[in-house]
């Protein structure tokens, strides 16, 4: 991997960011803002937690023990079924649920100019938002090991005077950060405040750990709402795309015709909170007024 440098000029990060996007940075009706909210409220209500690699979340008792991409998946699956289930990746193929580096290949696979959703890449780390979800990987992916760390970005990051820039995140961790919320020696989830290495482009190239600078890469996903896709010539790439505009009677009766399993994953605008288990051969609806605008397999 090549050498990233990890000290910048504050004109460079400057520089860096004259360029970013816009369009939805300022907006408290987006999806982002929407899981921030209900990350935040989590953390709040919070009796209990513990990090540990089998997801046990009780929202209703406070109770929320699970790794690191436990957590984001189990908030997403309840908000946010099209991104859940829009996850993919190839470098861990004996995974049961969305791992680390599987988020790390959504964000990179959906690169920055994706407008249709579920997921768009935010390349700079000072173009990132509370509810934007970063991940990354490690070097070497091994089965029965993690593959990296997952977290949400719970503020807007803060350039600072060295070139770094600390951001404030939400994640289940057995570590802590700088005015962490997680009390000395326990862990599970919590929040805290983490201090990242850049390049010159302004991506995200490595973090510390103490003062120990660790390299690694990193990527920072959006959640995007879908737009109807209304016509089956909007997704004529799709082998599903002969359900889009059905009804949906319609497109249940395909479905069954076809042998596949189905279910509705969000209505008229409600999601339909989904287990963990993802199949390709199952059937996703996205309904609205009755209409099927959207199908993702998973």
């Amino acid at each position: 991997m090549t050498a990233l440098p990890i000290r910048l000029t504050i004109l460079t990060i400057a520089a860096a960011q004259s360029t970013c996007v816009a369009d939805d940075s300022n907006s408290t009706d987006q999806p982002g803002s929407v899981f921030a909210e209900r990350m935040e409220g989590v953390l709040s209500a919070m009796k209990e937690t513990a990090y540990q690699h089998t997801t046990e979340i009780d929202l209703r008792n406070g109770s929320v023990k699970c790794d690191c991409s436990g957590l984001i998946g189990f908030m997403l699956r309840q908000d946010f079924p099209e991104a859940y289930l829009s996850l993919d990746g190839e470098e861990s193929p004996w995974r049961k649920r969305p791992l680390s580096v599987t988020y790390y290949e959504t964000f990179v696979a959906a690169g920055d100019q994706n407008n249709r959703g579920p997921w768009r890449r935010v390349v700079k780390l000072m173009d990132a938002q509370p509810g934007d979800i970063m991940a990354w990987r490690k070097k070497k992916i091994r089965q029965g090991s993690t593959t990296g760390h997952t977290c949400m970005i719970a503020g807007r990051p803060q350039l600072q005077p060295d070139g770094t820039v600390r951001v404030r995140l939400i994640d289940s961790t057995r570590g802590s950060y700088a005015n962490d919320t997680r009390p000395t020696g326990t862990t599970g989830v919590g929040a805290g405040i983490k201090t990242f290495i850049v390049s010159k482009a302004g991506e995200p190239a490595g973090y510390f750990v103490d003062d120990r600078r660790v390299t690694a890469r990193i990527a920072i996903g959006r959640i995007i709402s879908l737009q109807p896709q209304l016509t089956r010539q909007k997704s004529a790439l799709s082998p599903d795309s002969s359900f889009i505009g059905l009804n949906i009677a319609a497109a249940e009766r395909r479905a069954k015709a076809q042998e596949l399993d189905f279910r509705i994953i969000r209505r008229d605008g409600k999601p339909q909170p989904v287990k963990w288990k993802i199949q390709s051969v199952r059937l996703n609806f996205v309904i609205d007024n009755d209409r099927v605008v959207h199908v993702i397999r998973g």
